[in-house]
């Protein structure tokens, strides 16, 4: 099953390696945003949609023993590098091949995200709707991504995977509560149910 649209940017074997070098390295403070949510929100159930290689995921677990948490990329080779990375939280993290349209778990959880991944999807409105259907009585689905006019030095290269404003403000989801905070290069959005 192909769990890309047609003009995603698609995820082989060498783009998955050098995306979890850099991954790694270069996005640490987003990670660190999404840890901060995760404490402010407190969840027992996570859902990341996208989750490449798996790094925000490990940072999350480190600091959260109590948290299950499923993660989903529609690249087998991402997934592969993860289900390596994430291997000691064996139990408490679950990986599977899917994407913000198809998601494999029938269950509902206390917070969804998807970081850096976002800006890669054809049916960006389809995607969030699809994911907050997984969403509990009080959840919250997050976006994570770079911010366009903030960007600097090496991000720079990343411009065309960043978000503006303008796409910032046309994001919304029937039935939740929207806020959005910018963070140097970085930007979270939050939708919480109400």
């Amino acid at each position: 099953m192909d769990l890309y649209k047609e003009g995603e940017e698609r995820f082989g074997f060498l783009s998955s390696h050098f995306y979890g070098i850099i991954s790694n390295h270069f996005l640490r403070d987003l990670y660190m945003l999404i840890v901060e949510d995760i404490g402010k929100y407190n969840p027992s159930t996570i859902l990341d949609v996208g989750c490449g290689t798996g790094s925000a995921d490990y940072f999350i677990a480190s600091n959260y023993p109590n948290i299950s948490i499923d993660c989903i990329d529609p690249s087998p080779y991402m997934i592969s590098i993860a289900k390596k990375k994430l291997s000691r939280f064996d139990g408490r993290v679950n990986l599977q091949l899917g994407s913000s349209r198809s998601i494999p778990f029938d269950r509902k959880y206390d917070f969804i995200f998807t970081s850096i991944s976002f800006h890669h999807w054809k049916c960006r409105e389809d995607g969030l709707r699809n994911m907050a259907k997984y969403a509990n009585e009080k959840g919250v689905v997050a976006v994570y991504e770079y911010y366009r006019p903030n960007l600097r030095g090496f991000h720079k290269a990343a411009g065309k995977h960043a978000l503006t404003m303008d796409e910032v403000q046309a994001i919304n989801l029937d039935g939740f509560r929207k806020t959005f905070e910018i963070k140097g290069e970085m930007m979270r959005i939050l939708f919480q149910k109400i």
